[in-house]
């Protein structure tokens, strides 16, 4: 079902979890540096399972 007019400026469920994997994806690269920085670090940090973390994202190159 489309969203109305009303819900275009709020992010859904999804783009925000999306966006809090890019900000601790960030930080983490930047902490620790893109080699040192597992998959499971990034999910874990996002309050997510490695699994759920790939319903967002197809790897490591695409965060």
């Amino acid at each position: 079902m489309p969203r109305d007019a009303s819900q275009t400026d709020k992010p859904t469920k999804g783009e925000r979890t999306a966006q809090r994997i890019l900000d601790v994806a960030e930080y983490l690269f930047a902490t620790g540096g893109y080699e040192g920085t597992s998959l499971r670090r990034i999910a874990e940090g996002a309050g997510l399972t490695e699994p759920g973390l790939y319903n967002h994202f197809s790897g490591k190159q695409a965060l």
